[in-house]
């Protein structure tokens, strides 16, 4: 599992292990870098990703990218269930979440 910070350009991922253990010092294995210049005139938002390729590969890096695209931006029901998991943790069914990404436990 993997945590990600955001700080309005930059988001930084790391795994929950990795999060748990050095909280705000916890190395990142992935950052995204956003270029907002071209949100108001073409309504396009730019991001670099730089993977730490002794953590992670390019195509976990991608994987995660796609992820949070699909769970924070392109998809209001995925959206609900990341809300369920920050505002009311006890009502957060994993399974709801794994079915979302067809993930088999």
């Amino acid at each position: 599992m993997y945590y990600f910070q955001y700080n309005g350009t930059q988001f930084a991922f790391t795994s929950l292990i990795e999060y748990q253990t050095h909280r705000d010092t916890a190395p990142a294995y992935l950052v995204l870098d956003l270029y907002s210049e071209l949100q108001g005139s073409k309504d396009v938002v730019l991001f670099r990703g730089q993977v730490d390729d002794k953590k992670l590969s390019v195509q976990e890096g991608q994987l995660l990218v796609l992820m949070m695209i699909e769970f924070f931006i392109s998809n209001d029901e995925k959206y609900k269930l990341v809300e369920i998991f920050n505002k009311t943790p006890g009502q957060f069914d994993l399974q709801k979440l794994l079915d979302s990404v067809n993930v088999q436990v």
